[in-house]
């Protein structure tokens, strides 16, 4: 069985403060990106497809002076929080047909909003795919492994030091990696690494209990 899981592996506290510049710039740039395709999604009704991607890609990378396949990622993220928000308002308008009484009034106050409707006021990470990041294992004995990512001057990738703990350590070993976020949360800067690995499947003749966790998806007893 095919398992995909996505570990928070914090960059090392000894980043220098020229690397910190570049990230806080790239990720604001990306940001921006998603941004300005959001607002193409809602102006073009515009439904995620490759022609749709085609047909703006010039657009967007000439005004956020971004590399192309950074700004097809950037519609990636774009097109799945679209695609997240009509999906939730269509169950949200089925719902609303059904309620009554007190429960219409709070669900009216419940209404789904659109990708940015509060402004840019966080910044939304996108997936690095291999075409502009890579995590490899570092050659320095600073730490294990590192994350290389492209910047926004072309052929010039910028090394993030990283501090995995074990947990981390074992399942980058023993998986493959698919692609990786850049997330700032309270002014510190982690890597989000997306792990593909196979577990053998385990038969079950019986389950007398189920148990849904954070740790595993589901646990028998």
């Amino acid at each position: 069985m095919i398992v995909v899981k996505t570990v928070k592996i914090p960059v090392h506290h000894a980043i220098t403060k020229r690397k910190l510049f570049i990230l806080n710039r790239l990720t604001a740039k990306t940001t921006y990106g998603v941004w300005f395709l959001s607002k193409l999604f809602e102006e073009h009704s515009l439904k995620g497809s490759y022609s749709d991607r085609d047909t703006f890609c010039g657009q967007v990378k000439e005004e956020c002076k971004l590399p192309s396949a950074m700004v097809q990622c950037c519609f990636d993220t774009a097109s799945w929080m679209w695609r997240s928000y009509r999906e939730q308002l269509k169950d949200w308008n089925c719902e609303l047909k059904r309620a009554k009484g007190e429960w219409r009034k709070k669900l009216l106050k419940r209404k789904p909003q659109k990708p940015f409707s509060r402004g840019m006021n966080r910044k939304v990470p996108i997936w690095f795919d291999y075409r502009i990041g890579s995590i490899e294992r570092s050659k320095v004995k600073l730490c294990p492994y590192v994350a290389r990512a492209s910047t926004l001057k072309k052929g010039v990738k910028v090394t993030i030091p990283l501090n995995p703990v074990k947990y981390h350590l074992d399942l980058l070993q023993k998986g493959g990696i698919k692609s990786f976020q850049i997330v700032k949360k309270d002014e510190k800067f982690f890597v989000h690494v997306k792990v593909e690995y196979e577990v053998p499947d385990q038969p079950v003749n019986a389950v007398r209990g189920v148990d849904l966790g954070v740790r595993r998806s589901a646990a028998s007893v």
